[in-house]
């Protein structure tokens, strides 16, 4: 089972206002994905809104993430992980990291991870020439590989 979540209340970035997702940020939202032979009945993808009015949500699942007999597919397992601990959820049943996977396969990936972090270190300059502020860039790791893609 792929899962994926997006993050908030989290400075990612360098500085000196950047934050680790062990002790800041909060999972918004968790997507899955377990392939074309089940069904959710809308089809094998699951969306979990965590935000608003559907706060919480994510512990319904808290036996299902703490299960070792489900593998599971995570980019970037370690901040998932982090992530969901601060929901109160351990981890059991990891399968695979795609960051790490895809770093093993192709190697040049790593040149896109850099890409990422010179545009957000060129934001944050930015933002600290505009606001005169330290100039972290604020969002989800989601969000920070968009930024890569631009």
């Amino acid at each position: 089972h792929a899962w994926d979540t997006e993050t908030a209340d989290l400075v990612v970035g360098r500085g000196a206002r950047a934050q680790s997702p062990v002790n800041h940020g909060r999972a918004v939202c968790a997507t899955c994905f377990c392939g074309d032979d089940v069904d959710f009945g809308s089809g094998p993808r699951l969306f979990i809104d965590n935000a608003g009015f559907a706060t919480g949500l994510l512990q319904y699942f808290k036996d299902y993430f703490e299960d070792e007999q489900f593998q599971k597919v995570f980019h970037n397992y370690s901040f998932e992980r982090h992530i969901l601990q601060r929901h109160g959820i351990k981890l059991q049943g990891f399968h695979a990291d795609t960051l790490h996977l895809a770093r093993l396969y192709d190697t040049s990936r790593s040149s896109w991870e850099g890409a990422v972090q010179a545009k957000i270190q060129a934001a944050g300059a930015q933002q600290e020439h505009d606001e005169g502020d330290a100039g972290d860039v604020v969002g989800s790791l989601g969000e920070v590989g968009q930024a890569g893609r631009a």
